[in-house]
């Protein structure tokens, strides 16, 4: 499931390899 949402959405992936990036967005705009 996860190699097939690496491969077709590539964008997808790396927020969910990288969660950080996400909660580093939401805490700008609180901020």
């Amino acid at each position: 499931m996860m190699d097939r949402l690496k491969m077709g959405m590539p964008g997808v992936s790396n927020e969910l390899d990288n969660p950080t990036y996400e909660t580093t967005t939401v805490i700008q705009k609180l901020e």
